[in-house]
């Protein structure tokens, strides 16, 4: 595989040559090569339920199984994922730890989606994303992360996962112990590279914020739209509320995050502060009406 994007051809292909079980099983395995990394990291940090992403993923092998998740179990689960997540700014180092959660999420949405074949084939980006967290974040530089010995050594890992499902046709429990035994084996579990201690100073560059956003809010984003039960007319209100309150309060993480850039984040936050609360004018017969908005400054690299 010379780069990614022969890799993907040849994934792409797989996912769509499999039945449903087969994928289902691939996207919870890539989770499962993972999780290990996220509970280890929950367990020295003191941050997330590392017992209820694998309650999840529990769920996830159940559909493997003939056993859906039902509605309310997955919206449960999806909010559950979205509360674990690390957030870079809280931790030195947590990208592993972070993908992991994303793969979860993903392997949910993939078991949710049999009409969407290449769903599951997230779950393997996000692997090349554990091991080096800014591997899509440019492309001219990928060819080179690609080469990397980390990024080489989870590619020949996720092809023998591919060869363990390839030769799986019929799933009950014994098939699926086997294959999340292995998927935690020496072989095939999820490693990432230990990371060189830094001298640069700590807090998030305008890059990294903005693909701590990109990650996360993507988790939401492939969710399916809740669906409201019959009867209940009003809460349709949430279907525009609750995207809209958890895409804003990530930004509001964001913006709120230890930035290095802290100059730019301090003109963003005075920016967004004009353009909430205008001035104001009084007019001839005494009552004040919003002023003219004035021309905005000009966007910071941060803000973009």
């Amino acid at each position: 595989m010379k780069d990614i994007d022969e890799y993907e051809d040849f994934l792409n292909a797989k996912l769509d040559a499999w039945s449903p079980k087969q994928r289902f099983a691939f996207a919870a395995a890539m989770a499962e090569r993972w999780l290990p990394t996220y509970q280890n990291f929950s367990a020295a940090e003191q941050f997330g339920d590392g017992a209820a992403l694998r309650r999840i993923l529990d769920g996830i092998w159940g559909e493997v199984l003939d056993r859906p998740i039902v509605v309310a179990a997955r919206l449960r689960y999806a909010g559950q994922i979205e509360e674990n997540i690390p957030h870079m700014d809280d931790f030195d180092d947590a990208h592993a730890a972070l993908a992991a959660c994303v793969m979860v999420g993903e392997a949910l949405t993939a078991c949710g989606s049999p009409d969407k074949p290449r769903e599951a084939g997230r779950t393997a980006i996000s692997g090349f994303q554990a091991v080096i967290p800014d591997f899509d974040s440019d492309s001219d530089e990928q060819p080179r992360l690609w080469r990397k010995a980390v990024a080489q050594n989870e590619l020949k890992k996720q092809l023998k996962l591919v060869e363990h499902i390839d030769a799986l046709s019929n799933f009950d429990d014994a098939t699926v112990v086997a294959l999340r035994k292995a998927a935690t084996s020496a072989a095939l579990i999820g490693k990432a590279a230990t990371p060189a201690k830094s001298h640069a100073p700590k807090g998030w560059t305008n890059q990294a914020a903005f693909e701590q956003y990109r990650v996360t809010i993507n988790v939401d984003l492939k969710q399916p739209p809740w669906q409201p039960p019959p009867g209940m007319p009003f809460m349709f209100s949430m279907l525009t509320l609750t995207p809209w309150a958890a895409r804003y309060r990530r930004r509001m993480d964001n913006i709120k995050s230890t930035a290095i850039d802290t100059l730019a984040r301090e003109a963003l936050v005075a920016r967004n502060i004009a353009h909430d609360a205008p001035p104001t004018k009084p007019c001839r017969c005494g009552i004040t009406t919003p002023a003219s908005p004035s021309t905005s400054p000009t966007p910071t690299a941060f803000s973009t």
